[in-house]
């Protein structure tokens, strides 16, 4: 299983201090690759909304397959989600950009 999280959008509103982040989201059980939408608000008062964007969900003959098809996508999309963020800092992507930016420092 190959699992991958990258910001691709990024939005901040110093006015109304508020703030959209928007990833691709790829699980890869190597039988097929998901890839999604993940959504990530904060509202001005620093409280933040997190959801997914499906897109392309089959068309399946009942509601029991729909259901089930749903759960493995949710499945899946969490597994990418959680291998990316647990144990880590916000943004961590970011974090060896900064550091190569910064001058060195003498001790």
């Amino acid at each position: 299983m190959k699992t991958d999280v990258d910001l691709i959008y990024f939005e901040k509103d110093r006015e109304e201090r508020t703030q959209l982040s928007k990833y691709y989201v790829s699980h890869n059980n190597l039988e097929t690759v998901l890839d999604q939408r993940l959504l990530i608000n904060k509202d001005e008062f620093g409280r933040y909304i997190a959801r997914m964007e499906f897109t392309n969900f089959p068309k399946l003959k009942s509601e029991k397959e729909a259901a089930l098809k749903l759960a493995d996508w949710m499945r899946r999309m969490s597994e990418a989600i959680e291998n990316h963020w647990q144990d880590k800092t916000q943004h961590p992507e970011v974090d060896p950009l900064v550091q190569d930016a910064l001058p060195p420092q003498s001790k």
